[in-house]
């Protein structure tokens, strides 16, 4: 554990801390546009040290309540897609426990050991919708946490879920909107992610389908666009693109790289052919974590790596990097 959490209770184990400005983790507050004064968090003392890979490895799944087959199965086929690459090792799913995408969201994070949080637009106290009280709990013994900024006993008002919505956006690096009508929330979830410079991704349509009104307006919205995602393939690519600079809410310019067209490049060109040698390809993760060993910046990595794939030096085969 990296800090020691302020308990307003204690149930077999599960914790339920307040997070405020003076946390460790007030850097969460930050991210979140119009923030809220505190973060109330519950889940199990090892699940805590989730909130490190937030908001750079969070990921939300969003989308309608009363979604089409089609938009299971694309969930479905998309983190089992992404499971299999370069950066299934970070990547935490982040939804609102809501029937439908949501749940189905959840659901597949748990089958496929992907940790998963919950951002809920009520109380702790507060068990809604009914039907998801079982996933609830799964979610919270998986090893996954439960966020809201209302006390214990605030009900599930409609108005509470849209203010819902900023944190999911904010807690998460990209965003993807499955299936979205014309007038539902999650296109407020799009909103957020796109005004505050995440990316934001959106299940492609046939034009004209009303099922899909919500996805066809952000896809042909070039002000702020939106990408679509086809494969996890998409998403990868983007997630690269994310860490190659500061991150978006970060003021500070970033450190320059130590002989920036020479060291870091052919110092990870040399660490990808080695493991490429080794075992057939290196993972970003792990050449992030040896990256950190030599004392370089994140910055210094994501740069360099992004220079070592455009330059040609490395290759990425299906998220996995050879060299």
């Amino acid at each position: 554990m990296l800090f020691a959490p302020q308990m307003d209770q204690t149930q077999n184990d599960v914790l339920t801390v307040t997070i405020d400005e003076n946390s460790p983790f007030a850097f969460l507050l930050k991210e979140i546009p119009q923030p809220p004064k505190v973060l109330r968090i519950q889940g199990r003392t090892e699940a805590f040290g989730l909130l490190d890979r937030l908001p750079y490895y969070g990921f939300a799944v969003v989308g309608t309540r009363t979604p089409q087959p089609r938009s299971l199965l694309q969930i479905r086929t998309r983190l089992r897609e992404l499971k299999k690459s370069s950066i299934a090792s970070s990547v935490v799913v982040v939804s609102g426990l809501a029937l439908g995408v949501d749940a189905c969201a959840h659901e597949e994070a748990l089958a496929l050991d992907f940790p998963t949080i919950a951002v809920l637009g009520f109380g702790f106290d507060i068990f809604y919708p009914r039907e998801n009280n079982m996933l609830r709990k799964r979610i919270v013994e998986s090893g996954g946490l439960l966020i809201t900024e209302y006390e214990d006993d605030e009900q599930a008002l409609p108005g509470y879920f849209i203010q819902r919505n900023r944190i999911i956006a904010g807690l998460s690096h990209a965003t993807w909107i499955v299936e979205a009508g014309f007038k539902s929330g999650a296109l407020n979830t799009a909103t957020w992610a796109r005004d505050h410079e995440r990316k934001c991704f959106a299940t492609p349509c046939f034009p004209g389908d009303p099922a899909f009104a919500g996805n066809e307006v952000l896809l042909s919205n070039h002000g702020k666009p939106t990408l679509p995602l086809f494969t996890a393939e998409d998403l990868g690519q983007a997630w690269l693109d994310l860490h190659s600079a500061a991150h978006p809410k970060t003021k500070k310019k970033p450190a320059p790289l130590r002989n920036a067209e020479t060291e870091p490049v052919e110092l990870l060109r040399y660490q990808v052919a080695l493991l490429t040698s080794q075992q057939g390809g290196a993972a970003v993760p792990g050449l992030f974590d040896w990256s950190l060993g030599l004392g370089w910046s994140p910055f210094c990595f994501y740069a360099a790596l992004q220079k070592a794939i455009e330059s040609g030096l490395i290759q990425d085969r299906n998220g996995i990097l050879v060299g």
